[in-house]
């Protein structure tokens, strides 16, 4: 099948989904051309299969922009990525080629997370609660008009998106096995090393687990590594507390070298209606590399990790201090030996080999019959 991925990113992004599944695996998929965006690009530009284009396009011109490049005649697929904006304008297509399927690919509630920020806020509530439900109201015309979906999660599905009854396809984020590093790291000594990735910001609640540690006795190392500049990040620095460490955000390939110094990989992620849909990137890399991690129960985490494949606790106060009085109990070659477990059920639910075979059948499910997959 020939596929047109319209992705929400900017090159050069390495966004590891798109990268993952739609380059690193596209051979499984037949031949997928990714269509990125840049501010200050002036006239559209192929180079194989990768296609940059202007960014007014994410408002309008798309079609133009892509016709010289591509011959639509010859695409079996187009998925969009996130951009409603892009989808209107692809849903033009149908007029001069009806034989494309084409579908939308959510991969975060971001209509909804104004609104879950207006509520964790307690500012412009009303004025936030009617612009979401407009916004929802429009983005719901335009994927009635689609034929398939792509959601992050099942949840996304149930919880975001009910209205849907075209056919559709939970797509979790996943591991690029290429990203691994090939050789296996050393035993750790000295001080249990601890690590956590990404965003920080108020809604993810990072000020619970850096409080719960903090008022820990035990000789520990915790790493943050992240790009973000904020209110929530200077107050871990304001603890003052030379175990805790603010680090700058690495490359994948670099940051996962980095890694392989560390014993866990921290993934508590707030139970709530935004992050509850959401697929839980990080967790997966720290257990594709072999870390143990300190989790709660989201439904992604209890879908891919057993009990006895993590140290579970709530994300809570209460939850936090008993997860951390186990993991502090563990004795560490205790900890390699789970998160071994979890490398091997993440490489054989989550792996991007593994999710491009399920998308391939999937999209060959959606094609004409009279049409190759």
């Amino acid at each position: 099948m020939n596929i047109l991925l319209l992705t929400d990113q900017m090159y050069p992004s390495q966004h590891s989904s798109v990268e993952g599944l739609f380059h690193t695996e596209a051979a499984r998929l037949g031949q997928v051309w990714r269509v990125y965006f840049e501010r200050r690009l002036a006239t559209p530009q192929r180079d194989g299969d990768l296609i940059r284009l202007p960014l007014s396009c994410r408002r309008h011109g798309i079609i133009a922009a892509l016709q010289p490049l591509i011959d639509f005649t010859e695409i079996d697929i187009v998925i969009v990525r996130n951009w409603f904006s892009l989808l209107r304008q692809c849903l033009r297509l149908r007029q001069d080629f009806p034989h494309l399927r084409l579908g939308m690919w959510e991969s975060f509630p971001h209509t909804y997370r104004r609104l879950h920020e207006a509520r964790s806020e307690g500012r412009a509530l009303w004025r936030k609660t009617i612009e979401v439900k407009l916004k929802t109201l429009w983005e719901e015309r335009l994927l009635a008009q689609v034929d398939f979906h792509l959601f992050i999660s099942t949840g996304f599905q149930r919880q975001i998106r009910p209205q849907v009854k075209r056919p559709w396809l939970a797509l979790p984020m996943g591991v690029d096995l290429h990203d691994l590093p090939s050789q296996p790291a050393a035993p750790h000594r000295g001080p249990l090393r601890l690590v956590y990735i990404g965003t920080i910001d108020a809604l993810r609640r990072v000020d619970l687990l850096a409080a719960a540690l903090h008022a820990r006795t035990e000789d520990f190392q915790l790493d943050f590594y992240t790009s973000s500049d904020n209110d929530s990040l200077l107050a871990l620095h304001q603890l003052g507390d030379a175990r805790i460490r603010i680090l700058p955000a690495l490359p994948r390939r670099t940051l996962f070298q980095r890694l392989q110094d560390y014993d866990v990989g921290i993934a508590l992620i707030p139970d709530d209606a935004l992050y509850r849909v959401a697929s839980p990137t990080k967790t997966f890399e720290y257990a594709a590399l072999g870390l143990a991690v300190l989790l709660n129960p989201l439904p992604e985490h209890v879908a891919v990790l057993a009990e006895d494949d993590a140290i579970y606790c709530s994300f809570d106060s209460a939850g936090l201090n008993a997860g951390l009085d186990r993991l502090f109990a563990t004795p560490r070659p205790l900890l390699r030996a789970m998160g071994q477990r979890a490398r091997i059920a993440v490489l054989e639910k989550r792996s991007y080999p593994a999710l491009a075979a399920e998308l391939a059948s999937f999209l060959a499910s959606i094609l004409p019959p009279s049409m190759p997959a």
